[in-house]
């Protein structure tokens, strides 16, 4: 057939060289393993190059699922393509594929048979790819059948049945910590239980203790200090319809069973309310006679109430 192919062409007498030359080429077409280093050790990944001169033009396919065929080499990354035109032969362009492998199996091995085709004008064929043998090493060595010891570790000891005692020493350790639990939970309880709400009194001296000369403290200030009076006759009283009252309403509920009270706390709520909405910043020593004030009308009721926050 190529003393055919190669009549036709003397005979045209057309472009007889060119054709020449990608006859030779196509008659010279190969594939072979590349790998720098070795013997590496099972498992190892290493870089293998599969390299396929072929003639320009052509188009070279890899199946790269054949190397998945001998589940002995592990493929750690897919195949790098990369093309290079006249590398092994002047006449022959290379196809260059790289993998990372390794091999699950020592000794002397063969690269994994890929599988390699070429088309030229619609005709595609297989390509042979010369074997490429490496050495592999495997954990034991040569003349070794057995795992090595290791080495920095004491060898294991048979276990010790634990006596009487220990198990006895074990109860008493957890029994005693059973003990203090319960004796911290209980504690905790009692602390709890012994911190006590704030009376009236304690927090109007809490809010005496506000910074006097910045506004914004002293309107929040009044606000407290009116709810916290109103709150205490309402516990005194057992009111508790007169929360949502206004001032004037409570003042009047107020008097109907605290007669005496209704001037000094009208009084106090009238100056409160000028700062409070009516925008009055009054001098710090105005505020501490307004707090004076509130505590001299509490004490001049006898009994006292414990205010929840």
């Amino acid at each position: 057939m190529l003393a055919a192919f190669l009549l036709a062409v003397f005979q045209s007498g057309v472009g007889y060289d060119a054709e020449l030359a990608l006859v030779a080429s196509r008659e010279t077409e190969e594939a072979h393993w590349e790998v720098s280093g070795g013997p590496f050790e099972v498992g190892e990944p290493f870089e293998a190059t599969l390299v396929v001169g072929h003639a320009p033009g052509a188009k070279v396919e890899l199946d790269a699922a054949s190397l998945e065929r001998d589940t002995s080499w592990l493929a750690h990354s897919a195949p790098q393509l990369v093309r290079t035109p006249g590398e092994v032969r002047a006449s022959l362009a290379t196809t260059r594929w790289t993998w990372q492998l390794a091999s699950f199996e020592p000794g002397e091995r063969d690269l994994p048979a890929v599988d390699v085709t070429v088309e030229h004008d619609g005709a595609t064929a297989p390509l042979k790819v010369e074997a490429a043998r490496i050495t592999f090493e495997g954990v034991l060595g040569a003349d070794e059948d057995e795992p090595r010891p290791l080495i920095g570790f004491r060898p294991l000891e048979p276990e010790r049945a634990a006596s009487v005692w220990t198990w006895a020493a074990g109860g008493a350790a957890f029994a005693l910590l059973g003990v203090l639990a319960t004796w911290w939970l209980w504690r905790s309880r009692r602390r709890a239980q012994a911190v006590a709400p704030p009376t009236t009194l304690e927090r109007i001296d809490t809010l005496a203790r506000r910074d006097l000369d910045d506004p914004l403290a002293v309107r929040a200030l009044h606000f407290e200090l009116t709810a916290t009076l109103r709150r205490h006759y309402d516990a005194l009283d057992g009111a508790v319809s007169r929360r949502a009252m206004t001032d004037e309403e409570w003042l009047a509920a107020v008097a109907t069973q605290r007669p005496a009270l209704v001037e000094p706390l009208g009084e106090l709520f009238t100056q409160s309310r000028e700062v409070k909405y009516g925008g009055r910043v009054p001098t710090a020593w105005a505020v501490r006679e307004t707090v004076e004030k509130s505590r001299t009308i509490v004490r001049a009721t006898p009994e006292q109430v414990e205010l929840s926050a």
